[in-house]
């Protein structure tokens, strides 16, 4: 809490200097210092998105469409969550199933949902076995994510959760999705059988250890900081399978429904 007061501070600083100095400049140059500032904004506000992410409890969703999508934001019986992974991008060899000419509804309800709710909102974007393998560039311009679009997708995603498996994922495969740098948002991936663990993304990339599936995230009573060789941020717990206890922190919540 600390160092998001701090953080805040030192925006409001700039922001004061900022303005202090907007005066003595040029029309041009006063919009050369707009953009550079603009930037810098988005920047921090990655950063601190973020920060929150690592501490944050999600919960996953598979929504059909606008019909239920709505549901998402609902608190689940095992526990409450601070934000949620909805389906966005790629499913089966669909890249974008609720574009503009789709199911436009569908990203109004989770803008409505997100302001209401104050849940922060990542997408997923899913890949099984024998599936394409996805396009970040795609994804960019399915969510919007380069805010070149006027509907509702503008500005609706702070992440994305990468749910790409398949026994048939080597490092072929691997190595040709691993730069994330395109999203220029902060993301996280599953750590399981048939992922990879070799991502690279500028704005910062956490492991989900799952803790269902025939992984196990806990060993002598401690948890695994480590599985399949890398660091893990995050735990998930499937719904399905729920503990008695919960052994790991921070945890996310997988519910294979709506």
């Amino acid at each position: 809490m600390i160092l998001y007061v701090l953080i805040t501070l030192i925006v409001i600083g700039l922001l004061l200097h900022y303005y202090k100095k907007f005066e003595y400049f040029s029309n041009n140059k006063k919009q050369d210092l707009h953009n550079n500032m603009k930037k810098t904004l988005k920047s921090m506000s990655s950063m601190i998105s973020g920060l929150t992410y690592k501490n944050a409890k999600f919960r996953t969703c598979y929504p059909t469409g606008s019909d239920d999508v709505a549901n998402c934001f609902n608190d689940l019986p095992q526990s409450q969550a601070d934000g949620v992974y909805i389906t966005s991008v790629h499913v089966g060899n669909r890249s974008c199933p609720w574009d503009n000419g789709g199911d436009p509804d569908y990203w109004k309800i989770i803008k409505e949902q997100k302001a209401k709710t104050g849940k922060q909102v990542w997408g997923i974007v899913n890949r099984a076995k024998g599936d394409e393998l996805p396009d970040w560039k795609n994804a960019v311009k399915c969510m919007c994510l380069d805010n070149n679009c006027n509907d509702d997708r503008k500005g609706l995603f702070s992440g994305l959760l990468i749910d790409v498996e398949g026994t048939d994922m080597d490092k072929s495969k691997c190595s040709s999705i691993e730069d994330l740098s395109a999203l220029n948002i902060p993301t996280a991936s599953v750590v399981g059988n048939g992922t990879c663990s070799n991502f690279n993304n500028p704005k910062g990339h956490t492991y989900i250890g799952m803790c269902y599936d025939g992984e196990k995230c806990q060993k002598n009573s401690k948890c695994l900081k480590n599985i399949k060789g890398v660091n893990i941020g995050k735990y998930m717990y499937s719904t399905n399978e729920w503990p008695s206890k919960t052994l790991c922190t921070p945890y996310d919540i997988f519910h294979p429904k709506v």
